[in-house]
C-alpha cells in the first residue's frame, strides 16, 4: 500500500470513527438555530411593540400585567443605581444615592445586578434597555422550552410548538414580563436542558461537547442564582429537582457509575456557579438575618382556599379569591388548550405500554403542585414549608410553573394525539379521547364561567366557548378532508 492510499484510508477511518459526535453536533446546532428562529418569530407575533422598541414592557396600558406598580417603584429605578455606580465607579458593593448608603446585592437585589443580562446590556440607555432585557429573555425561554421538548421530553416538533406556547407564552408569563420571576424561570428551564443533555451523554466519553454542555449547565446555574428574585430561584430549583431527578433515577438503576459521573458533573457545574455567584447569595443571607428570625416565617404554609380556585382558571381573567393579604393571582389555561390537555392525558393514560417516563414526570409536577398549593395533605405541606426559603416564599403564587409545565405537556401531547389519529385515520380512538375530552370542558366552561363578572368590557365566556366551538368545528372538518384521502404514516416521535 502507498503512502498516499494509507493517508487516504486514516482520513476515511478518522472521518468514520467521529461520524456519531459530528452527526449530533451538527443535529444540536441545527436544533439550537431553529429554536431561535422560532422563538424570534413568536416573539415578533406575540410582543411586537417590545421587540420593535415601540411599547416598554414595564409599564402595561391596561390590566394585563400582574404587578405593574413594582416596575416604578422597585425595578427600573434599582437599576438605574446600579447603572450608575458600574459604569461611574466600578463598583457594585455600594452606593450612597439611597438611604445614606445602602448595600446594592441586597437592597437592590430585584434589578438583578449579577444577571448575565443585566451585565452584557448594562450599557444600552435606559429607555431602551427594558425593551432589549425582556426581548433576549423571552427568546432565551421560549428556545429553552422548545428545546426541553425535543430534545428531554421527546416532542414531535408540532407537539413541541404547542409546548412552548402554553408555557413560555401562556397568561402566566405574559403578564409577570416586567417582573425579575422570569429571569429565573428562563434560567431554570436552560439548566434542565443542559443537566438533561448530561444525562442522555452518559454513555459517551468525556469530550469537548460534553465539557461546554457542562459549562452551559453552570452558566444557566449562575443565572438562576442571581436572576433577582430569591423565590425564583428556589421555585427553578425545585422544577429542575422534580425533572431531573427521576432521570437520574431511571439513569442509576440501569447503570449506576454513569448516573454517579453524571450527577458529580451536574453538582460540579452547580457548584462552581454558586461559587461565581457567592457575592449575592451572602449578601442576601446577611439582609434576612438582619430581618430577624420572625420575616415572613410561617409565609410558606400559605394555600389556596379551596379547589374553587382551580376552577376559576378556567375561565376567569379577574382575581382570585384571596389566601392572604394582598394576594392576587392572575391566570386563565382557556378551553381549547384545556381540551388538549384532557385529550393528551386520556390518551397517554389509555395506552399503559406507551406511558414514558416524561409523562410520569408530567403527573408528579401537577401533582406536587396540587398537593402543596391545596388543603389536600397537611403534613406534606408542613414539610415543603419548613425548608429554608420555601419557608418564606408564596408557594400557590410563585411556583405556580410547576403546574403549568405538566399541564402543557399534556396539551402538547393531546395535539400530537389529534394529527397522528387524523392522518392516520383512527377513528375509534379519536372518537373515544375526544368524547372524554371535549363534553367536559363545554360542560365545565359553560357551568362555572358566568359566575364571575369580567373587569373587561369584553365578554370572555362568549369569546372562550365560541373559540372552542371553532376549534371542535376545524377537527371535523379535518376528520372529513382526511377520511377523502388514502390512508397515510406519519411520523410522529412517540417515545
Amino acid at each position: 500500500m502507498s503512502v498516499g492510499e494509507r493517508a487516504i484510508e486514516a482520513h476515511v477511518g478518522a472521518r468514520l470513527s467521529s461520524g456519531p459526535g459530528a452527526a449530533r453536533d451538527s443535529i444540536f446546532s441545527g436544533t439550537l438555530a431553529g429554536a431561535f428562529v422560532f422563538s424570534l418569530i413568536l416573539n415578533l407575533v406575540l410582543y411586537p411593540t417590545i421587540l420593535l422598541f415601540i411599547a416598554s414592557p414595564m409599564f402595561a396600558r391596561s390590566w394585563t400585567l400582574q404587578d405593574p406598580s413594582v416596575s416604578a417603584y422597585s425595578f427600573v429605578p434599582g437599576l438605574e443605581v446600579v447603572r450608575y455606580e458600574l459604569l461611574h465607579n466600578g463598583n457594585m458593593l455600594w452606593t450612597a444615592l439611597k438611604n445614606f448608603g445602602a448595600p446594592i446585592l441586597a437592597n437592590e437585589v430585584q434589578a438583578a445586578p449579577m444577571f448575565p443580562l443585566t451585565l452584557a446590556l448594562i450599557w444600552v440607555p435606559g429607555l431602551y434597555f427594558w425593551n432589549a432585557f425582556v426581548s433576549l429573555r423571552l427568546v432565551l425561554l421560549a428556545m429553552g422550552t422548545f428545546l426541553v421538548g425535543t430534545r428531554l421530553l421527546k416532542c414531535s416538533p408540532l407537539a413541541a410548538i404547542a409546548f412552548t406556547l402554553m408555557f413560555a407564552y401562556s397568561t402566566y408569563v405574559c403578564r409577570w414580563i416586567n417582573h425579575p420571576i422570569e429571569n429565573g424561570l428562563a434560567a431554570g428551564v436552560w439548566v434542565i436542558y443542559f443537566a438533561g443533555r448530561e444525562l442522555q451523554s452518559a454513555a459517551e466519553p468525556w469530550s469537548r461537547r460534553r465539557f461546554f454542555n457542562a459549562l452551559g449547565l453552570a452558566a444557566s446555574a449562575y443565572a438562576m442564582i442571581t436572576c433577582g428574585f430569591p423565590e425564583a430561584t428556589a421555585m427553578s430549583a425545585c422544577l429542575a429537582v422534580l425533572v431531573i431527578g427521576p432521570m437520574i433515577l431511571r439513569l442509576a438503576l440501569q447503570d449506576f457509575r454513569a448516573a454517579a459521573l453524571c450527577l458529580a458533573v451536574i453538582s460540579f457545574a452547580i457548584v462552581s456557579a454558586a461559587l461565581l455567584a457567592g457575592a449575592q447569595i451572602f449578601a442576601l443571607a446577611e439582609s434576612v438575618s438582619l430581618a430577624g428570625h420572625d420575616f415572613r416565617n410561617q409565609q410558606g404554609l400559605g394555600q389556596f382556599s379551596s379547589f374553587a380556585v382551580l376552577l376559576d382558571m378556567i375561565e376567569r381573567y379577574d382575581l382570585f379569591p384571596r389566601a392572604g393579604p394582598g394576594y392576587a393571582f392572575l391566570h386563565t389555561f382557556g378551553l381549547v388548550p384545556l381540551v388538549l390537555f384532557a385529550a393528551g392525558l386520556a390518551a397517554r393514560l389509555a395506552r399503559p405500554r406507551n406511558f414514558t417516563l416524561a409523562d410520569a414526570i408530567a403527573i408528579l409536577l401537577i401533582a406536587f403542585y396540587v398537593v402543596k398549593a391545596f388543603p389536600v395533605w397537611p403534613a406534606f405541606n408542613a414539610l415543603i414549608a419548613s425548608i429554608p426559603v420555601l419557608r418564606q416564599s408564596w408557594f400557590p403564587l410563585y411556583f405556580f410553573p410547576l403546574l403549568l409545565l405538566g399541564f402543557a405537556y399534556f396539551g402538547a401531547k393531546g395535539l400530537e394525539f389529534y394529527a397522528s389519529a387524523i392522518a392516520e385515520r383512527r377513528w375509534m380512538a379519536l372518537f373515544g379521547v375526544t368524547a372524554i375530552a371535549c363534553p367536559g370542558v363545554f360542560i365545565l366552561g359553560l357551568w362555572w364561567g358566568p359566575k364571575f363578572a369580567e373587569i373587561n368590557r369584553f365578554d370572555i365566556l362568549l369569546l372562550s366557548n365560541a373559540t372552542l366551538a371553532v376549534f371542535v368545528l376545524s377537527l371535523i372538518a379535518a376528520c372529513w378532508l382526511a377520511s377523502r384521502r388514502e390512508p397515510r404514516k406519519v411520523a410522529f416521535a412517540f417515545s
